[in-house]
């Protein structure tokens, strides 16, 4: 054991005089007496001097950490040497010390065996929900890009379908009134011939020409009867935030809103439906025409029963719905046209791929009025009602005995439009020298029938292909063969089936609605419809048109 004179040896010295030490300096760590305290903070001021009292009972030494939880007196750990007698007080004290030590490193091997493991994982999840909000609101928002797309889209075809009805019944209406125009305007000119053939009558006083005179006065007396002008009614109905209703003759169109806004937190879902007072119905064959064609390429409808028709001769024909031919068109050409339209003003025009013109004829005489441009052939063509034409053009190559396809749209002279490949570079239009058939939606999407390809394409606005109909959904025996197309108020795509003798009705989104085969179809190709919106089917083989109702007003 150590006796008190070893325990007196260990009385820590001032560093600065070697006088006892009574203060600590943790700053400095540095042992000092009273007199040396001040001038230790003077030479170094530039410090924050931490100055403690010594507090153990046995040395002047620095802070001790030994301390018990009930007593105030700090010890060193050192003073407990062997010699030196303990009391109670400090093995509580020592046991306190052990314990304290032994839960810090207990907390410590837990925080760092499962906290910080479970922490980092929380971080990590955490992280990933970061990523995928991130991604689904992407997501949504390129689906809430779409849908406002779609929703733009359809107010579009709304508005689209509205203007085509417009101009439907605006050319309706002043083709009437020019029929009517006409006819007044012949019945004036043919009084004025008979009024100079009576006042020569009177002035020469021939016995034989006053004896054989008929009087024309009872059918000048008649005006022809007028057509009566109906224009259609255009009315919108609105009800703020819960209904918007436009209405143009039959045709009807609602958006509605499904659910009321109420708060913040309760979104109301909007459906727009348009309505139409007509619908598909099983169809009906009005009539059957036999045509002077052993075969017949093209039908093109004029007015509400009259249609241009053509066949394997140089010769067009416009024919009424009863057969009765009521004009002819003799085409100077080598062989025979490949396709007909009727422009806005009411004139025939018709394709040359022969002479490689596009030509007009307007009171019977010729005109030519589109060349494109050469080793291009023009083939199919449509007239629109903007009053542009959409034409077919093929590029033969005499090498592989095959041809390139595409379609350009004219507005006069002048190529608007030219619809050939696609924004990955791929031609749209199939290869192959077969003509195709072109017409134009009511809501602006472009209809082809690819023959080449046995495809119906669909494309919009853009010359972007919005589908390809393949016949397929019909579930038919045979292959499916399109041939004429055309478009109805409903924006209904009418395609003919020419080897499965049917005529299938798409949906402008090209769902298969129904195909119409009850009618005594042999080998359809040429499609029209009339102001009354019948459908006249042209036979290929035979040369025979059969007009069928396949619509039905609603009230009806």
């Amino acid at each position: 054991m150590a006796s008190p004179e070893n325990l007196a040896q260990d009385v820590i010295a001032c560093e600065v005089c070697g006088m006892p030490t009574q203060f600590f300096c943790n700053t400095c760590e540095l042992n000092l007496c009273q007199d040396c305290v001040h001038e230790h903070k003077s030479n170094f001021q530039s410090l924050c001097h931490n100055i403690k009292v010594a507090e153990c009972h046995l040395h002047f030494v620095k802070q001790c950490g030994v301390h018990s939880e009930n007593c105030t007196k700090q010890l060193y750990s050192e003073c407990y040497s062997p010699g030196r007698r303990k009391t109670n007080n400090d093995e509580e004290q020592i046991e306190a010390h052990k314990r304290k030590m032994k839960k810090i490193k207990e907390e410590t091997q837990k925080i760092k065996a499962i906290c910080i493991p479970h922490y980092q994982k929380a971080d990590v999840n955490i992280e990933s929900k970061i990523r995928n909000i991130k991604a689904d609101f992407i997501y949504f928002g390129n689906e809430r890009e779409k849908s406002r797309q779609i929703w733009h889209q359809e107010v579009d075809d709304i508005f689209d379908r509205i203007d085509c009805l417009s101009r439907y019944h605006r050319k309706n209406q002043l083709d009437a009134l020019f029929t009517s125009q006409k006819s007044i305007r012949n019945s004036i000119s043919e009084m004025a011939k008979t009024v100079i053939l009576n006042e020569k009558i009177l002035k020469t006083n021939e016995v034989s020409e006053v004896k054989n005179y008929k009087s024309k006065l009872k059918k000048y007396r008649s005006i022809p009867e007028q057509t009566g002008i109906r224009i259609p009614s255009f009315q919108t109905f609105v009800a703020k935030g819960e209904k918007l209703r436009i209405e143009m003759g039959d045709f009807r169109a609602t958006l509605s809103q499904a659910s009321p806004l109420i708060t913040s937190n309760t979104e109301g879902a909007c459906t727009l439906t348009p309505i139409s007072r007509r619908y598909l119905l099983n169809a009906h064959l009005f009539t059957s025409i036999q045509s002077n064609y052993h075969a017949l390429f093209r039908v093109t409808c004029v007015g509400e029963d009259k249609a241009w028709i053509l066949g394997n001769s140089n010769v067009i024909s416009k024919i009424n719905i009863h057969g009765s031919v009521t004009e002819k068109v003799i085409i100077p050409c080598l062989f025979f046209p490949d396709d007909i339209s009727v422009n806005t003003e009411g004139d025939l025009v018709y394709s040359d791929f022969d002479r490689k013109t596009v030509n007009t004829v307007r009171n019977g005489r010729i005109k030519s009025q589109i060349t494109p441009r050469h080793g291009w052939e023009p083939h199919s063509l449509c007239c629109t009602k903007a009053g542009g034409i959409f034409i077919h053009l093929m590029e033969k190559s005499l090498s592989t005995k095959s041809a390139k396809n595409k379609i350009i749209h004219y507005q006069g002279q002048r190529i608007t439009q030219i619809i050939d490949k696609d924004d990955l570079g791929n031609s749209i239009l199939g290869d192959g020298t077969c003509s195709i058939y072109i017409t134009q939606s009511c809501n602006g999407d472009i209809c082809v029938s690819d023959t080449n390809a046995e495809k119906v394409i669909i494309l919009d606005k853009l010359d972007r292909v919005r589908y390809r109909y393949d016949g397929k959904q019909a579930n038919l025996r045979k292959l499916f063969s399109p041939k004429g197309l055309v478009t109805d108020s409903l924006c209904q795509i009418i395609v003919s089936d020419y080897n499965n003798e049917c005529v299938h009705i798409l949906s402008k989104n090209g769902q298969i609605l129904r195909c119409l085969d009850e009618c005594g179809l042999l080998k359809p190709c040429a499609l029209s419809l009339d102001g009354q919106g019948r459908l006249w089917v042209g036979m290929r083989s035979s040369g025979d048109i059969k007009v069928i109702e396949y619509l039905k007003d609603a009230k009806k």
